[in-house]
């Protein structure tokens, strides 16, 4: 078989391997592009599946934010109509005056209560002159009993002062 027919049949042989080894590498590529094809697949449908859960997260806050914005509308439609609502007059009617007796009952009563409130003994944490100075007075422009009351020590003698008041029958409110 060392002759010429060995020549022929080594050729179609040695053409027949490499179609063969030629088609082996030609499988192997399409198993490599098959297994990427696949892998690639693999990676589309995760990235599909965050888009999803992207889109619901984002439809969750966007339900939030419009919820947020009606209750801000409501809170604001609500002052709105409380503002309205309680809306002071521009200008205050002014008290009506009263007359020269009921002045002078007002004042004896405020110089009695005045005496009251002074008679009150200071608190522990303050000197005597806290109650001692207490003072009031009828301010006939607005219609009003005022006090000089300026400080938290001063109250127990502004609260017997009120007290006196109204246990005369005047309201100093």
């Amino acid at each position: 078989m060392n002759g010429p027919l060995s020549i022929k049949l080594a050729t179609p042989v040695a053409l027949g391997l490499a179609v063969l080894l030629t088609g082996c590498e030609k499988l192997k590529a399409v198993d490599e592009l098959t297994a990427q094809s696949a892998s690639n697949k693999e990676e589309i449908d995760s990235l599909k599946k965050s888009l999803a859960d992207s889109r619901k997260e984002a439809d969750a806050l966007r339900s939030q934010v419009i919820g947020m914005y009606d209750r801000i509308a409501a809170v604001e439609a609500a002052q709105a109509a409380q503002a309205k609502a309680t809306k002071a007059p521009a200008t205050p009617s002014p008290p009506e005056p009263l007359g020269p007796q009921e002045v002078a009952i007002l004042k004896a009563a405020i110089e009695a209560c005045v005496q009251v409130g002074r008679a009150v003994p200071p608190p522990q944490y303050s000197d005597g002159a806290m109650t001692k100075g207490f003072d009031a007075y009828y301010n006939a422009i607005t219609g009003r009993v005022q006090n000089n009351v300026r400080y938290q020590g001063e109250m127990p003698a502004l609260y017997a002062f009120n007290k006196c008041m109204v246990g005369k029958g005047i309201s100093v409110g």
